[in-house]
């Protein structure tokens, strides 16, 4: 897999894996892991799990997993993907809990940039690696890691129990 895949995940900023979990009360101190290149952190979150900042992450999650085929694909299928990516990721701003709120906005302007350079070169897929390549900041991957720690510890998003 391309480098640039898992960064733009992180970019997301719901750098959260794409399954869900049955245990989602789990709310206890958990390193991340930087298989996405979020950066590790061993915050503690508590929240509801039944949120609408969850059900948003489940979606992003599972729309930023298919944003790699759109990558490797046709200029229609990429603007395709990002429209979509937006609509999530401005309902992530929207409703996420005043402890992410920071993260959310940074990684949220992180896509934006990513997606306003994408669609300045139509959309050619091979462009968005040299666009991504341009967000992988200390600033983005911290907030990536703030995101799936709150993602696994709130939301049950990418916890062990949730590979099938």
């Amino acid at each position: 897999m391309k480098r640039w895949v898992p960064v733009l995940a992180v970019v997301a900023g719901l750098a959260l894996s794409a399954c869900g979990s049955d245990d989602k009360d789990s709310a206890t101190a958990t390193s991340t892991t930087a298989a996405t290149g979020a950066t590790p952190t061993s915050q503690a979150y508590t929240g509801n799990p039944d949120s609408r900042f969850c059900q948003v992450a489940s979606d992003v999650s599972q729309r930023f997993a298919n944003l790699g085929v759109a990558l490797q694909g046709t200029a229609d299928g990429l603007r395709s993907a990002i429209s979509g990516l937006k609509t999530v990721v401005d309902d992530a701003k929207a409703s996420a809990p005043p402890a992410l709120k920071g993260d959310v906005d940074a990684l949220a302007n992180a896509f934006n940039q990513f997606s306003d350079q994408v669609q300045a070169a139509n959309y050619e897929p091979k462009a968005a690696a040299a666009a991504v390549a341009k967000l992988g900041t200390a600033d983005v991957q911290t907030a990536g890691g703030h995101l799936q720690a709150y993602g696994q510890q709130v939301c049950g998003i990418g916890t062990p129990s949730s590979t099938p």
